[in-house]
C-alpha cells in the first residue's frame, strides 16, 4: 500500500494503522472495533452469510455497515441478530474518499 500512487490512505504515516486480517483465522479481532464496514460482492446470500459469521465476535458497542449500493439495507438488518440491528446502517464513501471526506449512512427503514 505504500507503494501506491495516490496512496489509498490520505496520510502515508497513517498505514501503519492497518492490520490485515482475514476470516478464517482473525474474527476475534472485531471485538476490538468500534466500527465495521463489509463491503463484499453484491449478493444478499454472501453479505447474510458474513454477518452469521461475524456476529459473535462484535463488540457490544460496535456500529456495523455494509457498503451495498443496490440491496436492501433493511433486509440485511433482519440478517443480523436484533441486539446488533440498532447499530446497523448502510456507508457510502464518495471517491475517492482520500479526497473527498464525505461519508452517507442511511438507516434500515
Amino acid at each position: 500500500m505504500k507503494k501506491l500512487s495516490p496512496p489509498p490512505a490520505a496520510v502515508k504515516d497513517r498505514i501503519g494503522f492497518i492490520e490485515p486480517a482475514n476470516y478464517d483465522q482473525h474474527l476475534p479481532k472485531l471485538a476490538e472495533c468500534d466500527l465495521v464496514i463489509e463491503a463484499i460482492a453484491e449478493r444478499m446470500d454472501w453479505k447474510l452469510d458474513l454477518y452469521r459469521r461475524i456476529a459473535p465476535h462484535l463488540g457490544p458497542r460496535v456500529t456495523i455497515g455494509s457498503n451495498t449500493s443496490g440491496l436492501s439495507i433493511q433486509a440485511m438488518a433482519e440478517g443480523l441478530p436484533a441486539a446488533i440491528r440498532p447499530r446497523f446502517c448502510g456507508v457510502h464513501f464518495f471517491n475517492p474518499p482520500r479526497y473527498m471526506t464525505l461519508v452517507e449512512l442511511i438507516p434500515p427503514a
